[in-house]
């Protein structure tokens, strides 16, 4: 009877074994589920990083279009379908504004067979892309703002600008407007 006893309280070595597997695919599936929550939380991180690049790129363009210094001789606006040059007044590293000549361009990159779109900022040398990887864009000038607008193609080289920038791309259109006006 003490041998009965003792078999009963051991574990058979097909228990130990199947108790065995049932652990390791227990830690198997856990190890996955935070190995696909740490690549999601990379993703969600990458997306936001992204996001606020954009997001700081269209804001930066928009201030210097705002602050863009129109009416005098020297500082002049001419405007095409792919480019656009005026003096404006640029935030500098050390946080004041600097006069800046700049340079909005829509071009085609050869390579890739799509468009993109670069600031230059001849006064601080400086060049970033706004956008990239679209198929069609173009920039257009607000010459009238009465009766939804009067847009031109091509805002000849002059003292006086535009009311806005248009910068359409794949059919999507951000508006820059230009300087404040009394």
């Amino acid at each position: 009877m003490l041998a009965g006893n003792l078999r009963n309280r051991g574990f058979t070595l097909i228990e130990l074994v199947v108790a065995l597997t049932v652990a390791a695919l227990v830690v198997g599936v856990a190890h996955s589920l935070i190995v696909a929550l740490g690549d999601g939380a990379a993703g969600l991180t990458e997306a936001a990083v992204n996001a606020d690049s954009e997001s700081n790129r269209e804001r930066f363009l928009k201030g210097v279009v705002k602050r863009l210094n129109a009416g005098s001789l020297e500082a002049t606006f001419d405007g095409t379908p792919d480019r656009a040059r005026f003096k404006s007044w640029c935030n500098t590293p050390n946080g004041w504004l600097e006069s800046c000549e700049v340079e909005l361009t829509m071009a085609m990159v050869r390579s890739r067979s799509r468009f993109e779109v670069k600031v230059e900022l001849q006064g601080q040398s400086q060049e970033f892309l706004l956008a990239s990887d679209f198929e069609a864009g173009v920039l257009r000038y607000l010459s009238d703002a009465r009766l939804g607008g009067r847009w031109m193609t091509v805002w000849g080289e002059s003292v006086t600008a535009p009311l806005a920038i248009g910068v359409v791309i794949d059919g999507d259109t951000t508006v820059l407007r230009v300087g404040d006006r009394g």
